[in-house]
């Protein structure tokens, strides 16, 4: 094989391995903190890029290592599984019972802060230590989550092959390289979710057309927080 067939499969497993439930359902996780945390164009990127490279990091040394695989550890992220779709589940029926309550105009419509309007200029304060602390610290958390849930999804055997390919040729240059971009590709699609987070707190526009569809948008949320915690629960009892 060739350094561009080892570089372009890197990349491929990368993205193939972050399509599975358990991905997807850190990606909520991490959609629902910035719902809480996101009130500042700051925040959105201290949560986004703690939480990516958090990510990243623990991905490029699991996989490298290959060590998670261990039983017992398997057996208690497991479990973790399970918290979070009890968790994604209490999300979704909360974004359903505002998008009921809403239809008959009895409860007040609730944004996340990254759609809500910037405060005016003049009101900004400088932001204590203790708040960006908490930040860093709740993304770091989700990052290790994040890593430690989806190593539940059966890995591509691909993985293995290259691992054992990797080895046997030894040159840590290029394993160093293939792991990295294996690693990037990882984070694909929640740096896509931050990506577009933060592009809706910068642009007005768009931020207001969302608005004009709010209730389509939470119940299609509450939808997918739902089938998301009930997958997840299925494959806790399948597995």
């Amino acid at each position: 094989m060739t350094f561009m067939d080892y570089m372009v499969s890197a990349i491929t497993l990368g993205i193939q391995d972050s399509g599975n439930p358990y991905t997807l359902s850190m990606v909520l996780c991490f959609l629902t903190f910035l719902a809480l945390v996101g009130d500042t164009p700051r925040h959105i990127a201290l949560a986004g890029k703690f939480t990516a490279g958090t990510v990243f990091l623990l991905t490029f040394f699991l996989t490298w290592g290959l060590w998670l695989e261990h039983p017992a550890v398997n057996r208690i992220i497991h479990f973790l599984s399970l918290g979070v779709a009890v968790f994604l589940l209490t999300i979704g029926y909360l974004l359903f019972q505002h998008w009921r309550l809403d239809k008959t105009q009895s409860a007040k419509q609730w944004l996340p802060l990254f759609l809500r309007e910037g405060r005016p200029a003049g009101s900004l304060r400088e932001e204590t230590a203790e708040k960006k602390v908490g930040i860093i610290f709740f993304s770091v958390i989700l990052g290790v989550a994040t890593v430690l849930i989806v190593s539940l999804w059966p890995r591509n055997q691909n993985i293995y092959i290259f691992y054992y390919l990797l080895s046997t040729r030894r040159n840590v240059l290029l394993a160093t390289l293939f792991f990295v971009l294996y690693s990037l590709a990882f984070t694909l699609l929640l740096a896509a979710v931050w990506g577009m987070i933060f592009y809706l707190r910068h642009c007005a526009k768009l931020r207001n057309d969302l608005l004009n569809v709010i209730s389509w948008v939470r119940i299609s949320s509450s939808a997918i927080f739902i089938a998301v915690g009930m997958g997840l629960i299925y494959l806790f009892i399948a597995t």
